[in-house]
């Protein structure tokens, strides 16, 4: 029982005496009131005898509900890659709602720990850059997002989790970028001498990080079963002359049981709690890129500090020259280059105590190109050549960061990231934009990649990428932050086989101010700086007064509601 129904009976208590009162001023005689006022006290008794055990019956819920609080299920630590807040308090529920209902909450043992893989992942105690993160001073606001959309389906054991947000982005591209309301991409930013670089002052507006979820949890004996399913409007489509329509783009669908996870979700090799808070959505050069893809994924707590994940995710071959085609191939986009034949393996490891984090993992990779037997055009730095057979190459990379948290809830983050063939793992290479003039490849290339590069003798040679970040997080009061990253990045061959224009430097400054007046609100302003340089220039882009670098400043303003 609680408060409220006990407020109810005392509320029909006082009824009752209103409705006999009447009965008591118009009796009869002595004998008929005395009977009604003895009918009363008796009555009275009653509630009160009542009410007694209305407030036991509550207390002993209390009780209950605590002593389900302090099970095993419900005890679940935070896995060192950031479970979030809420993953403890929804096991609650479910192991209190279970005792309620006379069958205890499945234990989790020591040996089948919950992984990280927790319903919201994506954006509850951290979050990917473009997205504002809870502010940590509101962790314990019933408001808080994550917190209020949930409920147990009747009838079952499953409890259904809905959440979302909406963001709404505005960009100033005071020079260089002219991206038209997208994410920051470093290597579209236009040369020196291009007219795209003597543009200044482009402003847009776009809602499309705007983005719904739904998950489940259910207790088994084998371990909470649990799912999750995100979309956003990044998708192809729309216009900004008509209605500003934007396609449904998937992010997140999975389920996990005990240690083990199924389904689309951010990569092994993606480090949440060590993502900068940026309001651009692209984030830093240099960090390892926060890429979604299908996996099977396996996690391990050792002991109370540090956690194992091992996994096998989709591969995509990422050489220059490589045809990135639709994930339905139909008609003319087969693929005639890339043929993925293994799956990429990743791993990593994760150590934490109260005010330090440390997390490292790898990749091992196998980029294969196939050409079916027919002679296709690549480029290298001597220029074209034509080529016909297979090639292949193993590739690898190593990411490894450490957060300090400083002062309060300011914390410092070091991340570093690297390898030969690392390529699409890392931020910024796998978006890369070809123009001639504007971009380093010209036609021959018009789907690159960044792990590889074919020789005219027909090897694929890894090409070596290396970069890293340093981010500061500081609280000026409870509801305003800053962060600021820096950030560098660096690729290419020992030997230069890259094209002569291939861009080898990329550079990123982050720079914002944070406002959270409420749990589920949150603006921001960011000012974003980056530098792309080329390996070098060919002859004819010189002559045409083309340089072999460019830079580009952004103002960027956020608003963010947490629906949930």
């Amino acid at each position: 029982m609680t408060k409220k129904t006990i407020l109810a009976m005392r509320s029909l208590a006082a009824v009752m005496v209103m409705t006999m009162l009447p009965g008591v001023a118009h009796g009869d005689d002595i004998s008929e009131m005395r009977a009604q006022l003895t009918a009363l006290t008796d009555a009275m008794k009653q509630m009160q005898a009542h009410q007694t055990e209305l407030e036991k019956r509550l207390a002993e819920s209390e009780a209950a509900r605590a002593a389900s609080a302090r099970t095993p299920a419900a005890q679940a630590t935070a896995a060192p890659t950031g479970v979030p807040a809420q993953g403890a308090s929804q096991q609650t529920r479910l192991a209190a709602h279970q005792a309620t209902q006379g069958s205890p909450a499945p234990a989790a043992s020591s040996d089948r720990p919950i992984p990280s893989a927790q319903v919201a992942a994506a954006d509850v105690t951290t979050a990917p850059p473009g997205t504002i993160a809870p502010n940590p001073y509101f962790r314990n606001d019933p408001r808080a997002p994550g917190k209020g959309a949930s409920f147990l389906v009747p009838g079952l054991d499953t409890t259904i989790h809905i959440g979302g947000l909406i963001k709404i982005d505005a960009f100033d591209d005071l020079s260089g970028a002219n991206l038209n309301g997208w994410p920051t991409d470093g290597v579209s930013i236009p040369l020196s001498g291009t007219t795209q670089a003597a543009r200044q002052h482009s402003f847009s507006m776009t809602a499309r990080q705007t983005r719904f979820s739904i998950g489940s949890e259910t207790p088994t004996k084998f371990g909470v079963l649990r799912s999750f399913l995100e979309g956003d409007f990044y998708g192809t489509g729309g216009t900004a002359l008509l209605t500003n329509s934007a396609a449904l783009r998937l992010r997140h669908a999975y389920f996990s049981l005990g240690n083990v996870t199924i389904g689309q979700t951010w990569s092994t090799f993606f480090d949440l709690d060590a993502s900068p808070e940026t309001l651009d959505m692209t984030g830093p050069v240099g960090n390892a890129y926060a890429i979604r893809q299908p996996l099977i994924r396996y996690q391990k707590n050792l002991g109370k500090r540090s956690q194992l994940t091992v996994s096998l995710e989709n591969p995509e071959g990422d050489f220059l020259g490589a045809d990135h085609t639709a994930n339905i191939p139909v008609g003319s986009t087969l693929s005639t280059r890339v043929l993925n034949q293994v799956p990429d393996i990743l791993a990593r490891y994760t150590w934490k105590n109260d005010r330090l984090r440390i997390s490292a993992a790898g990749v091992a990779r196998n980029i294969n190109l196939d050409t079916g037997g027919s002679s296709l055009a690549f480029i290298d730095r001597q220029g074209g050549f034509n080529y016909a057979g297979k090639a292949s190459t193993w590739a690898f990379g190593g990411q490894l960061d450490a957060k300090l948290k400083t002062f309060g809830e300011d914390s410092f983050t070091l991340q570093a990231n690297g390898g030969p063939g690392i390529g699409r793992y890392m931020m910024i290479p796998q978006d890369e934009a070809f123009a001639i003039g504007v971009a380093p490849y010209g036609a021959v290339n018009s789907n690159p990649g960044n792990g590889a590069v074919l020789d005219r003798d027909g090897r694929m040679r890894t090409i070596f990428t290396y970069g890293g970040s340093a981010w500061y997080r500081h609280y000026w009061s409870k509801t305003i932050r800053s962060n600021l990253t820096v950030a560098y990045e660096h690729m290419g061959t020992a030997d230069g086989t890259t094209p002569i224009n291939y861009p080898d430097r990329l550079s990123t400054v982050h720079a914002n101010v944070i406002w959270s007046p409420l749990p589920q609100l949150g603006f921001g302003i960011e000012y974003v700086h980056g530098y792309l340089g080329l390996h070098g220039q060919t002859d004819a882009n010189r002559q045409a007064g083309i340089g072999d670098h460019g830079v580009m400043n952004r103002i960027v303003l956020s608003a963010q509601y947490n629906l949930f």
